[in-house]
């Protein structure tokens, strides 16, 4: 076997060996998120056990269904090499690394799932969710309750599913305790101080934060836009620009409302904020691709009208032969497949994270005004996620409690 062989039989056999990696640093990591605060893990096997577990049952059941049509896919990528391969080799293995030598894989799944008006607006949603909220979820939260080993979050979102990520994340969310939660807890013991220090404390991102978020986002916009030569440049910004913040010392800053004792710079923003922000241009970013493809006529539809009843190729759709199209793309391609089941399981989990999320140690009214959050916030992520995309109501349901009593949040706090 020639060297450039190995190597590609190697690079293959490598990502699955990563991807065992990274779900072994993902479980450590969600271990020690459920440990660190209560030195064993007796007593997260209640409510918190039970919630984690579900978040984890979640995560193998879309591990499942999405890669299921990921390994549709690569059979499918083999098969249209050697159908356009004048020669086939003898044996499995040299059939193997033809293909892998003659294939760009990445570039072929993502080419499949960005060409196409339609094959766009059901990715779009997953590109959008990764670089925007969910990105931030991973950091501020990450601060908040300590969990260890952020970018093999993002990576395994990345190389397997963001479905499975995600639902990992909020496993160890729930399973982790936030300062503010270990500080009531401290303060019923008879520290008042702890309290208010715990309690009263605002998150600022940095722009090591926002910055590559918003880089992020231009290169989803630009997606649409781009041509063979910039196709795959675009398409690595958008995934490693991601890392940045992840890797960053200070992506998130906590800032003491009472001591006041960390300066946030001038040029760090509010979470809420940025939150706020993101949902205001992937609102606008999902308007301008559903617009898009509601005037495009069937004659434009990269798909198999055969499986769409209605209008002539001439006519215009209406949102029924509009949903039988988007449905059609869905399992136009398996890498579309594959993509699309990763948004709706996604997009399914918002609502169970807005069912079994930490309760942020409420009592009294403030309980009450949270359970009454939540009636609002189910129904919400239930009728406009499958609307406007979980990119824009994910940045609602992440944001983070503002403390009672506190500064406006547009105010920024200063040193003296």
């Amino acid at each position: 076997m020639e060297q450039s062989e190995l190597i590609a039989l190697g690079v293959f056999i490598s990502y699955f060996v990563v991807i065992i990696i990274l779900f072994t640093i993902v479980g450590t990591s969600i271990y020690d998120a459920a440990t660190a605060n209560g030195g064993t893990h007796a007593k997260n096997t209640s409510r918190k056990g039970l919630r984690a577990t579900l978040f984890v049952l979640l995560a193998i059941g879309s591990l499942t269904h999405t890669w299921f049509y990921m390994f549709k896919y690569l059979e499918w990528s083999f098969n249209k090499h050697e159908s356009y391969s004048s020669l086939i080799p003898e044996t499995f293995q040299e059939r193997l690394t033809s293909w892998l030598l003659k294939t760009e894989l990445f570039e072929e799944a993502w080419a499949a799932v960005c060409k196409g008006q339609l094959n766009w607006w059901w990715s779009e949603q997953l590109c959008l969710f990764t670089a925007g909220p969910w990105l931030v979820f991973l950091c501020v939260e990450g601060t908040r309750r300590k969990i260890k080993y952020l970018p093999a979050y993002m990576l395994l979102g990345q190389l397997v599913a963001i479905s499975v990520a995600s639902n990992l994340f909020y496993a160890a969310v729930i399973l982790a305790d936030d300062k503010s939660t270990t500080t009531r807890r401290a303060a019923r013991n008879g520290s008042a101080s702890t309290q208010a220090e715990g309690v009263e404390v605002v998150y600022y991102a940095s722009p090591s934060l926002w910055f590559p978020v918003f880089i992020g986002i231009l290169s989803i916009i630009f997606t649409p836009h781009t041509n063979a030569d910039n196709f795959l440049i675009n398409l690595l910004i958008m995934h490693s620009i991601l890392f940045v913040p992840l890797l960053s010392s200070t992506p998130v800053i906590p800032f003491n409302l009472r001591t006041q004792d960390v300066d946030v710079g001038a040029l760090s923003i509010n979470v809420n904020i940025v939150y706020i922000l993101l949902t205001l241009i992937c609102a606008c970013v999902r308007f301008n691709t559903t617009s898009i493809i509601s005037r495009l006529p069937l004659a434009a539809l990269n798909l198999d009208i055969s499986d769409i009843s209605g209008p002539t190729m001439s006519e215009r759709r209406g949102l029924m032969d509009l949903a039988l199209a988007l449905k059609s793309t869905l399992y136009y391609h398996p890498a579309q497949s594959s993509i699309g089941w990763d948004i709706i399981w996604t997009s399914a989990c918002l609502g169970a994270w807005v069912l079994f999320r930490p309760k942020e140690g409420a009592t009294g009214e403030a309980s009450k005004r949270k359970m009454s959050s939540k009636l609002f916030e189910l129904p919400y992520v239930l009728l406009a996620t499958p609307i406007s995309s979980m990119g824009v109501t994910a940045a609602y349901l992440y944001r983070v409690p503002e403390p009672e009593g506190s500064v406006d949040v547009e105010e920024k706090p200063k040193r003296e």
